[in-house]
């Protein structure tokens, strides 16, 4: 069973944290996707067993992250995008808005082609079902994502060896 994970809070539905038409399509239960059978989707408010759990209530996703095999992250709608690789640790793709170019690790995740921006109701459909329907494709983006935080472990180290050379 696929988990893919939504992270919004109901109030944000009327602001620019996501576009009419997303915020549309999950708040009535993303009614326009084609979605294989026996896929349900659920609020965590009123959670009942789904694959698409829509968490709208605050402070609980760095706990929920780790069991989605997919998340939609908020924002990059207006002003910016959420923490992209707060889920994306988890080796698990994400589907955020295009206004992501004032965060360097978001664009290193989207070059990568482990993080997906969208811009519309089209874009959003044909990324998060081919996420959805290709387990090759979630595996391959995991041990790409796995590789890139490894490598990202021993930075604060080379940051301080390096100030430590200027310092001397």
């Amino acid at each position: 069973m696929r988990l893919v994970l939504v992270s919004i809070i109901h109030y944000y539905f009327s602001s620019s944290f996501l576009p009419t038409f997303l915020s549309d399509a999950l708040y009535l239960s993303f009614n326009s996707l084609t979605l294989k059978d026996k896929e349900s989707i659920a609020f965590y408010s009123s959670y009942q067993a789904s694959n698409i759990l829509v968490i709208d209530k605050k402070g609980i996703l760095k706990y929920a992250y780790r069991h989605a095999d997919i998340a939609i992250i908020g924002g990059g709608f207006g002003k910016g995008v959420h923490n992209v690789a707060e889920a994306a640790v988890y080796g698990i793709p994400t589907l955020f808005g295009a206004n992501y170019i004032k965060f360097e690790e978001t664009i290193e995740l989207t070059n990568l082609q482990v993080a997906f921006p969208v811009n519309n109701y089209d874009v959003f459909e044909k990324r998060l079902l081919e996420l959805m329907n290709n387990v090759e494709l979630r595996n391959n983006i995991k041990i790409i994502l796995n590789n890139y935080f490894s490598n990202q472990e021993h930075a604060s180290t080379n940051i301080i060896d390096s100030i430590r050379q200027h310092l001397k």
